[in-house]
């Protein structure tokens, strides 16, 4: 009995070492790690990258012909992707940056910077749109709101961004098992993840909601919408709306990512078809 006690310990320990063992080798020391030229390089990808990707989620929906919009979508992030990944691991996304913090394969430091970057980027992205509307004098509506959260769709805004958050944490953390000579992989996977989340968003929104809105699964995008414009309820409906668009999201790229761990362990170093 206590040979079965010690196992399943044994068997514990390496589940929660597999978890929560450290996975990058870099400082957690702001002074330390600002010094380095990559890091700078890095940050500069996520806000480029995150810029260009709010910019093309505010532009396709809405503005270009329907049956036009999953392949020039898809165009669009594969190629913001692939031009970033060389430089910060192309993130792009709160929601895979805690993901990637809380299973310890980034830094906390980085991680943060890595946010600070991607909220500015999606905010440069709102204001170059802005100053081209404004200059153009277009009445086009750019960006369209997201699905306005109130007391009565609340959970089921949470249920829909908590799901598309589980699946990019998840497809991230295996994705980033993939070398990086490999960069077409990891490229492909992302791109067709978040191209796929972003038009079941708009799917969702228009046949359930039935209003011309969507969700684009990304805190830092999300954070540029006029999410606040309507608020009519003060600060509860605030507080709904951080949950819904900005924590729940992260705490489901963080549960996904934990998830993918957990099955990697299970798996071990791959699955062999014809294993007996």
């Amino acid at each position: 009995m206590s040979k079965k006690k010690c196992d399943s310990c044994t068997e514990g320990k390496k589940v929660l070492q597999l978890l929560f063992s450290k996975k990058y080798k870099e400082t957690n020391k702001i002074s330390e790690l600002l010094k380095k030229p990559r890091v700078w390089g890095a940050l500069m990808g996520e806000l480029i990258g995150t810029m260009l990707l709010t910019i093309a989620f505010m532009t396709i929906i809405g503005v270009i012909r329907a049956d036009l919009v999953p392949l020039i979508l898809f165009g669009s992030i594969i190629a913001i992707y692939a031009t970033t990944y060389s430089l910060s691991g192309a993130h792009l996304n709160p929601i895979i940056t805690a993901g990637a913090m809380a299973t310890r394969r980034l830094s906390v430091t980085r991680g943060i910077f890595y946010i600070l970057a991607q909220f500015i980027g999606a905010w440069l992205g709102l204001l170059i749109l802005i100053l081209f509307k404004n200059g153009s004098g277009s009445s086009l509506e750019v960006p369209t709101n997201l699905i306005e959260v109130s007391n009565e769709n609340f959970w089921l805004i949470v249920l829909i961004e908590l799901m598309g958050a589980v699946i990019l944490g998840f497809l991230f953390a295996r994705a980033s098992r993939i070398g990086k000579k490999e960069i077409l992989s990891y490229v492909a996977v992302m791109a067709s993840c978040v191209a796929a989340l972003f038009l079941l968003g708009a799917i969702i929104s228009q046949n359930y909601f039935e209003i011309h809105a969507s969700l684009v699964f990304n805190p830092a995008s999300a954070s540029a919408y006029p999410i606040f414009s309507n608020i009519t309820e003060g600060i509860g409906q605030i507080i709904l709306v951080l949950l819904a668009y900005f924590i729940v999201p992260m705490v489901g790229g963080i549960v996904g990512a934990f998830i993918s761990d957990l099955a990697t362990y299970f798996v071990g170093d791959g699955y062999i078809c014809n294993e007996k």
